[in-house]
């Protein structure tokens, strides 16, 4: 659902966003960000009237921020209890920063190196959003059959063969084919890592678990810029520098074969 609501929400500003970047057609480029938060706006309204939460007495003399510190302090203390998560989370880190620095050069590489206008770029990230819905139902489908990890590592291997092929590419069309398959492997990746994360954690600790999860996540956003960026830099290529987010790929399908694919027994 959360890549229909970016589909739908390209859509919504597609028609603002027609032309290049020029005085005349910035106003409108500047009402898609107001658009964009609309739709942010009347989709979260159902969640803050129709959701229903367990309430906190907050009026008891309890440190809520102590009790959750203790916690923590009492899973570090029992690492060794949570190994199979913590090698989960470290495969997940090392590909995650592969996922987040695609997404995030996707368009710059479309741009300087394929010379993609700013509608192509808009009409080729609806094409990958259409394929990750379809990559995130389908591989969801797989992974019931054959289990997370195996379909994880597929999405990987799926990961790889973009890089390389965005290497390669040297013409749009083939670049749209990249994005369908980048799509899918995104949509089904991020799916199913969640899912075998769930899968993999203790039931009490999920909350708990699931912040740590957040937290590698938001953390892997730093590490591979940084790399695609140095390599563009020092090589003058950005296609060389693609290929060095494929090591991202291959690191974590390595890292992710040490992940025993069972649910937690204590």
């Amino acid at each position: 659902m959360g890549y229909v609501g970016s589909f739908a929400s390209l859509l919504f500003v597609y028609p603002f966003l027609k032309g290049e970047f020029t005085a005349e057609n910035m106003t409108n480029v500047r009402l898609s960000f107001v658009i964009a938060s609309l739709f942010f706006f009347v989709f979260s309204l159902p969640f803050f009237l129709l959701i229903k939460e367990r309430k906190v007495d907050l009026s008891k003399d309890i440190s809520y921020f102590k009790v959750g510190l203790e916690r923590v302090k009492s899973t570090f203390r029992n690492a060794t209890r949570y190994k199979n998560i913590g090698n989960f989370l470290l495969s997940y880190f090392i590909y995650a920063d592969g996922i987040n620095t695609v997404i995030i050069f996707a368009s710059i590489f479309a741009r300087h190196t394929l010379n993609f206008s700013l509608v192509e770029i808009l009409t080729f990230f609806l094409s990958v959003q259409s394929t990750a819905i379809l990559g995130s139902v389908i591989f969801g489908i797989i992974a019931d059959s054959i289990g997370q990890k195996k379909t994880l590592s597929i999405t990987l291997l799926m990961w790889v063969a973009t890089a390389i092929g965005a290497y390669f590419c040297t013409d749009k069309i083939s670049f749209y084919i990249i994005g369908f398959i980048a799509g899918a492997a995104m949509g089904s990746s991020q799916s199913t890592s969640r899912s075998l994360m769930s899968k993999i954690i203790p039931p009490e600790k999920k909350t708990e678990f699931f912040g740590f999860y957040s937290f590698f996540g938001k953390s892997s956003a730093i590490l591979g810029p940084l790399v695609f960026g140095f390599v563009s830099s020092i090589t003058g290529s950005q296609r060389i520098a693609v290929i060095s987010v494929a090591l991202f790929f291959v690191v974590g399908l390595i890292l992710l074969q040490r992940v025993r694919e069972e649910r937690f027994k204590g």
